[in-house]
């Protein structure tokens, strides 16, 4: 679960480690060090690794560490690390718009390429993507934030028609306000 350290994210890692091995991610190394902290892992109830999906240097290594603690491709990946913003389109910086979509939607866009070829030569997975309802209902002074989610629920709805014939379900979820 990328983005399991607050909100959805979060929740969706504590219901879902009481049946299932979780790993969530966080771009920020401070979280990880917080959460290592309270007890052993057995006592954790998941696992989370630092994989900013911005830096690929860090995406890369999040990924190796993902791997390696799953002994493997996961079987389910829900994209739910998201960055917002709050500003008129033209006191918005690129910088800024470009690290939004590189979070909110070229992460899950490389991660799933990622995970695509196991899947499909397993003959199954899921993925679930984290969209919103902007796709639908979009807001002033948070275009940027509109755009990376749209792309996001169109990518996501494309790749369905993609990856159904080999097995692999594709989900996605846009809900409003959290």
């Amino acid at each position: 679960i990328t983005g399991a350290t607050s909100g959805v994210g979060k929740a969706a890692a504590e219901l879902f480690s009481s049946t299932s091995q979780v790993i969530g991610t966080t771009s920020s190394e401070d979280k990880v060090s917080q959460f290592n902290s309270k007890g052993s892992e057995a006592d954790r109830q998941y696992c989370l690794v630092t994989m900013d999906l911005a830096d690929e240097t860090q995406r890369m290594s999040g990924w190796k560490r993902v791997k390696e603690l799953f002994g493997g491709v996961p079987d389910v990946i829900i994209h739910n690390a998201g960055s917002g913003e709050l500003g008129s389109i033209e006191d918005t910086g690129l910088n800024h718009s470009r690290r939004l979509f590189e979070i909110n939607y070229w992460g899950a866009v490389w991660l799933t390429k990622e995970v695509i070829p196991v899947w499909r030569e397993r003959g199954s997975g899921h993925i679930l993507f984290m969209g919103s309802i902007v796709f639908e209902l979009q807001f002033p002074f948070k275009a940027q934030y509109c755009a990376s989610k749209s792309a996001l629920s169109a990518f996501a709805l494309s790749l369905r028609h993609e990856v159904e014939p080999y097995g692999i379900k594709t989900h996605l979820l846009e809900p409003g306000w959290i």
